[in-house]
């Protein structure tokens, strides 16, 4: 088994990012900075995991964005690069309380900032029938594992 490089772990703030209400099927995009993991200007990088901590148990999905103009109408100019989908199901509780847990490894989305901001440009949305609650009673911490690359 080969050994990963150097990972950084980075994450959203649950008290001040996604806090919006979210029906099914709609997104809250998010240009996540990540300047201060040391990933450099232009992030390079494989997206080897993501975890989710929610309040809600809810089927989330994740979608990744080379650029700040996420989700443009014209196929050649939409700079998607991948996604990951979460089933309500793999939400895990301890002691059936508490947080929803959802984690997936082993990833390999390639994901490169083509703006140069130092950010992740990602989408989240909710694939459930049931809509996510806004403010504290919706909150959700979205957690990434990046192993930086040389460039692509």
């Amino acid at each position: 088994m080969a050994q990963a490089g150097k990972v950084a772990v980075v994450s959203t703030n649950a008290s001040t990012q996604f806090r919006a209400t979210l029906a099914q099927n709609a997104a809250l995009f998010l240009s996540l900075d990540v300047a201060s993991f040391g990933l450099g200007q232009r992030v390079d990088a494989i997206i080897k995991g993501i975890q989710i901590l929610s309040v809600e148990n809810l089927a989330w999905e994740l979608w990744f964005f080379r650029t700040a103009a996420q989700d443009a109408a014209d196929p050649n100019v939409n700079r998607w690069t991948g996604l990951w989908t979460f089933a309500a199901a793999s939400g895990l509780q301890v002691g059936a309380a508490g947080l929803y847990h959802y984690s997936v490894t082993g990833l390999e989305i390639p994901y490169q900032d083509e703006d140069g901001t130092s950010k992740v440009h990602m989408a989240l949305i909710n694939r459930s029938v049931g809509a996510k609650s806004a403010g504290d009673a919706g909150r959700i911490r979205v957690q990434l594992v990046l192993e930086p690359t040389a460039g692509m």
